[in-house]
């Protein structure tokens, strides 16, 4: 409702006086007519009011509703003022030529112009170049044309300019109105950049659906609910012989209406079964097999828009791969079942965890002693001896943390009866999932004759060795007491032939015998020499009186001078004694070494070191000679051709040592030998250390 305002107040006023005074003067002018009846002056009176009143009442009505109208037309203008300025879409008023007459602020922001440079000018400002000519065309009939609205770039892109003179794609609304014989030009501009990018980003989406279709390995159906196929896409489809889209529009019930569907139960359905459950809202998983392709199946119901089932929809992914890996499983456990049965060895699956046997052959059976039954389930530690059981648990806990991929190892089982055998067991981690193994297969030989056998075989050594020391004891003694005696009775004989001799030649008259003298003499000297040559071989006094450093140096200085090869002496042990047998053997050794050298190197230069490292005694002895190949020699050796080699190795085997030789034929060798250290301070008057 519309309030007074103070200037209605005013003419309100000014028309009440008007319509009283008139009033008043009506009755004065009819006072002056006596002849007129009271009524009559008083209808006379109402009459000439009503004329004045209701005039100045019309007008007053006529100026409200005037009023009201110009109100509510600037209302009208004020609210398209508000629709054109919060519009987002650009709106822009031209006349027929063209010349913009109006630009709002969503014009503004699509064009990147402010209103003020735009209006005055022609709207080809915001056409791009090649659209002025057909721009100009269009607006131009649609100007004179019978259509006061219509859209453009329905079919074909249009395009606007901005500011910067990018272009940009538009939808655009035009409208004409005739304003007093002139017309006028309204578009309405939408920037449709977004939506093309959205709707090219649409296309390319589908695209790489479709190409992903085309080349998954899958295949993606569906039907209505009568059966009929609606889509039939995917690339593994080609394996099964069909192209794309090649079922669609024909029954799904038709063509597989009786084809089996196995599911992971093992359960069979034909395609009408599984079709029917579709429908009714249940979601099969199963495996068919078609044209010799086999597919695993995902199908359920499809819903429409009302949540009702409106069809069945269907994917199948190409599992003939997998398929066929399955059966290659079966075959190989089946063969591995057959091996394991049939196995020549002992074969046992156990768990990691709580050791107990899962698994055994009937050979394995056979090797423990007990039967098929008693074996399962029971901890493989109650059948192992307890002497092996924490050796074999070490290997497993190694086994476990993956410290050894696999081991194998020698233990003693104990049969019911109380027999221990032996076996060879070679333990293997089964693959899982987990870091940790779940399972091990153990596969186990029963070698307790073998061991009988080496048990015999080591007696057998031990006796040889011991006969075999024993003889070299015994030779070391009958070398020592010949080496005495050669120089004890036999030198003394020869001396005292000698002095014999030579008082002979002091005789008066000496010369009738005095060269046979001379030369029996000389016989005797060089028999003197060769015994006392052939005692000190047999047994050096000094290996007995002052250790194997001397003994040696005496024996490279003995080679020297009878060879004439240059040989060096390296003494890394100073005046230290060691065992007898030790001193003996890396004598024999190194005297052994030197006389090959002589017989077969041909080396100008040899040395010999004697040192103490790592708590060993150790003897090498190195020249520069012809070499020789050592596993030839070796062989040759042990056919008996040559039993230096074994010699040597027999004397560093029963001293506890060993023995290796290193050479290159055509350059050098080196014999190393080597002791456990048993170092003493003195020695005993027969040679043996003391402690």
């Amino acid at each position: 409702m519309v309030r007074p305002t103070a200037a209605d107040w005013r003419q309100f006023i000014a028309i009440f006086l008007v319509v009283f005074g008139v009033e008043a003067a009506v009755r004065i002018v009819l006072s002056a007519w006596p002849p007129l009846s009271i009524l009559t002056r008083a209808a006379v009176a109402a009459l000439a009011l009503t004329i004045v009143a209701g005039s100045l009442l019309w007008l007053i009505v006529a100026r409200r509703i005037a009023r009201g109208a110009e109100t509510e037309k600037f209302r009208a203008d004020a609210r398209v003022a508000s629709i054109l300025a919060t519009s987002i879409d650009g709106i822009i008023t031209t006349d027929a030529a063209g010349v913009v007459t109006h630009f709002n602020a969503g014009a503004e922001k699509i064009f990147a112009y402010p209103a003020s440079e735009i209006i005055g000018r022609n709207i080809s400002l915001l056409v791009p170049e090649h659209f002025h000519s057909a721009h100009g065309q269009h607006v131009d009939r649609f100007a004179t044309g019978a259509n006061s609205s219509r859209a453009m770039g329905g079919i074909l892109t249009t395009e606007g300019r901005r500011k910067s003179g990018e272009q940009f794609p538009v939808d655009v609304s035009i409208s004409r109105l005739a304003v007093d014989g002139r017309v006028m030009l309204t578009a309405v501009v939408r920037d449709v950049t977004e939506r093309q990018r959205a709707e090219t980003a649409l296309r390319q989406a589908e695209s790489r659906l479709r190409a992903v279709l085309n080349n998954a390995p899958i295949t993606i159906w569906a039907t209505d609910g009568d059966g009929v196929f609606t889509l039939s896409d995917g690339r593994e489809l080609q394996a099964a012989g069909l192209k794309p889209g090649e079922n669609v529009g024909t029954s799904a019930l038709a063509l597989y209406a009786d084809l089996s569907f196995v599911d992971h139960a093992g359960n069979v359905s034909t395609g009408r079964e599984v079709f029917r459950r579709a429908l009714a809202g249940e979601t099969v998983v199963a495996i068919n097999e078609l044209n010799g392709t086999f597919f695993e199946n995902y199908i359920g119901p499809q819903f429409g828009s009302d949540g009702g089932v409106v069809g069945v929809v269907g994917v199948a992914t190409n599992v003939t791969e997998r398929m066929e890996a399955r059966a290659a499983e079966r075959r190989s456990e089946e063969r591995f079942r057959t091996i394991f049965d049939r196995a020549p060895l002992g074969i046992a699956l156990a768990d990691s965890l709580t050791r107990r046997y899962v698994a055994v052959n009937p050979q394995f059976a056979r090797i423990a002693g007990r039967t098929l039954d008693e074996l399962v389930n029971l901890d493989w530690t109650t059948i192992t001896h307890p002497d092996d059981v924490r050796r074999n648990l070490n290997k497993i806990a190694l086994l476990n943390t993956g410290n050894i991929s696999d081991f194998q190892m020698e233990k003693r089982y104990l049969q019911p009866d109380g027999t221990t055998i032996w076996v060879k067991l070679t333990v293997t981690p089964m693959p899982s999932d987990d870091d940790a193994p779940r399972h091990h297969l153990a596969m186990v030989e029963d070698v307790t004759e073998r061991k009988r056998s080496e048990e015999m075989l080591r007696q057998s050594n031990d006796r040889l060795r011991s006969l075999s020391g024993r003889l070299l004891d015994i030779q070391e003694t009958e070398r020592r007491q010949l080496a005495r005696e050669l120089h004890d009775e036999i030198g003394q004989a020869l001396t005292a032939a000698k002095i014999n001799l030579q008082s002979l030649q002091r005789y008066p008259d000496p010369t009738a015998v005095a060269p046979r003298l001379a030369d029996s003499v000389r016989i005797v000297e060089r028999a003197l020499q060769q015994v006392r040559s052939l005692s000190l071989s047999l047994r050096p006094p000094l290996l007995d009186d002052l250790g194997l450093a001397a003994a040696l140096r005496w024996l490279v200085d003995e080679r020297a001078h009878r060879t004439g090869t240059r040989v060096e002496f390296l003494d890394g042990v100073s005046e230290s004694r060691f065992d007898a047998a030790t001193e003996i053997a890396c004598f024999r050794i190194a005297q052994e070494a030197l006389n090959n050298i002589d017989k077969h190197s041909g080396a100008r230069n040899v040395s010999v070191n004697l040192q103490v490292q790592l708590e060993a005694l150790h003897l090498r002895v190195l020249d520069d000679g012809a070499g020789f190949v050592v596993a030839a020699a070796r062989g040759r050796a042990e056919r008996g051709a040559s039993l230096g080699l074994l010699g040597m190795e027999e004397r560093a085997t029963l001293a506890g040592g060993g023995i290796e030789w290193h050479s290159v034929p055509g350059r050098s060798t080196e014999v190393h030998a080597w002791f456990p250290l048993h170092i003493t301070s003195d020695a005993g008057p027969d040679g043996s250390a003391s402690a």
